[in-house]
C-alpha cells in the first residue's frame, strides 16, 4: 500500500470538495473529534498562587474560603446581582448545550455516512454535494446508532457491574460488615476491567471506521458490518495498525495547531480576570464584572476556530480511510457499490 499516495489523495479530495467540511462540522459538533480539546491544565502556565508576584500572600486555603463564602452567599440570597445574572446565563447555556449535543449526536451518524458516500462518489468521478451526500447519509442514522450501541454495550455492562459493586459495598458498610476482604476483591476486579478495556478501546477504534464503510459502501447491517470489519482488520493487520499510528500522530498535530490558535485568545481574555482575582484574594464579588464577560467573549471566540480546524481534520481522516478501505476491498477482490442506492 502506498501510504503517501493515499494521504495525499485524501487531502486533495478534502481540499477540492469543501462540502465535506460542512459534513465534518456536523460530525464534530456530534462528538467526532480528531484530537481532545484543551482542558483546564492549559492554565497552569499562569503559575501557582503561592509564587505569583501579583498577590504572594494568597494560599489554597484562601481560595477555598472564598469559594465557601460565595456558596453561602448564594444560599442565603445575599449574592451580588451581577454574579446572579452570570450564573443564570451559564446555567441556561449549559442546558442548551446539553440539548444541542444530544441532537447533534444523532445527526453525527448521518454526517459520517455522508462523508463516506460523498468521498466515494468523488473518487469514482460522480457528482456529489452537501445535500446529495447528507440525504444519502440520513438513512444510516438508525443502523449506525445500533452498531455504536453494540460496540459500547460491554462498557455499559461493566459500568453497571461497577455501580452494583459500589452499592453492595455501601450496603455492607452500612450494615457494619467487615470490608477488609470484600473491598480489595472488588478493587482487583475493577483493575482487571480497566486492563481489559484498554485493548478493547484500541481494537474498536480501528474496527469502527472499517465497519462504517462496510455498512455504507457494501450495504451491510450492523452485525455483518462488524464481522466484515474484523475480517478486513485481520487480513490487513499491518496496514490498519500503521494507519492507526499515522492518525494518532495526525491527532497530536491537530491538537498542537488548535492550541497555537486558541491559547493566545484564552490568555488575552482570561488572564485579566485571573490577575484581578489574585489581587483581590479571590473575592469574586470585588472583581469588575466586565472581566467575566471578557472571558466569555474569549470562550465564544475559540469555538469557531476549533470547529473549523476540526471539521477539516475530520473530513480529511474520513476521506483517507475511505481510500484505504477501497484498496483493502480491491486487494480482497470484493466489490463496493458503484452507484448510490
Amino acid at each position: 500500500m502506498d501510504y503517501g499516495k493515499i494521504l495525499k489523495e485524501g487531502w486533495h479530495i478534502t481540499w477540492k470538495n469543501r462540502f465535506l467540511w460542512w459534513l465534518g462540522l456536523i460530525a464534530y459538533f456530534g462528538g467526532n473529534r480528531v484530537s481532545g480539546s484543551i482542558n483546564a491544565n492549559g492554565f497552569n502556565s499562569f503559575g501557582s498562587p503561592s509564587s505569583s508576584p501579583i498577590s504572594p500572600g494568597v494560599s489554597p486555603s484562601d481560595i477555598d474560603n472564598q469559594f465557601d463564602e460565595l456558596f453561602r452567599n448564594f444560599e442565603s440570597g445575599t449574592y451580588d446581582s451581577t454574579l446572579q445574572s452570570i450564573a443564570i446565563t451559564i446555567g441556561v447555556l449549559v442546558f442548551c448545550l446539553v440539548i444541542f449535543s444530544i441532537i447533534m449526536w444523532f445527526f453525527r451518524f448521518a454526517a459520517e455516512a455522508a462523508m463516506i458516500q460523498g468521498a466515494f462518489d468523488v473518487i469514482n468521478g460522480q457528482e456529489s454535494g452537501f445535500s446529495r451526500a447528507f440525504n444519502q447519509g440520513r438513512q444510516f442514522i438508525i443502523p449506525m446508532f445500533g452498531m455504536r450501541l453494540i460496540i459500547i454495550s460491554p462498557l455499559i455492562f461493566l459500568g453497571l457491574l461497577g455501580i452494583a459493586g459500589g452499592i453492595t459495598i455501601a450496603i455492607q458498610a452500612n450494615n457494619g460488615a467487615n470490608l477488609d476482604t470484600f473491598g480489595p476483591i472488588f478493587g482487583c476486579f475493577a483493575m482487571l476491567g480497566v486492563c481489559l478495556l484498554f485493548p478493547y478501546f484500541i481494537i474498536t477504534t480501528l474496527l469502527y471506521p472499517l465497519a462504517q464503510r462496510s455498512m455504507v459502501l457494501r450495504g451491510m447491517g450492523a452485525m455483518d458490518s462488524l464481522y466484515h470489519s474484523w475480517d478486513t482488520f485481520r487480513a490487513n493487520l499491518g496496514e490498519t495498525l500503521l494507519f492507526g499510528v499515522i492518525f494518532f500522530a495526525f491527532s497530536l498535530g491537530v491538537g498542537i495547531v488548535t492550541a497555537i490558535l486558541v491559547i493566545p485568545i484564552i490568555l488575552a481574555t482570561g488572564y485579566p480576570l485571573f490577575s484581578a482575582l489574585m489581587s483581590q484574594n479571590f473575592d469574586f464579588t470585588a472583581v469588575n464584572s466586565g472581566l467575566y464577560y471578557l472571558l466569555g467573549i474569549g470562550i465564544v471566540a475559540i469555538i469557531p476556530i476549533g470547529a473549523i480546524v476540526q471539521s477539516i481534520a475530520v473530513s480529511y481522516r474520513s476521506a483517507t480511510f475511505t481510500l484505504a478501505y477501497i484498496e483493502f476491498m480491491d486487494k480482497a477482490k470484493l466489490k463496493v457499490k458503484s452507484e448510490p442506492e
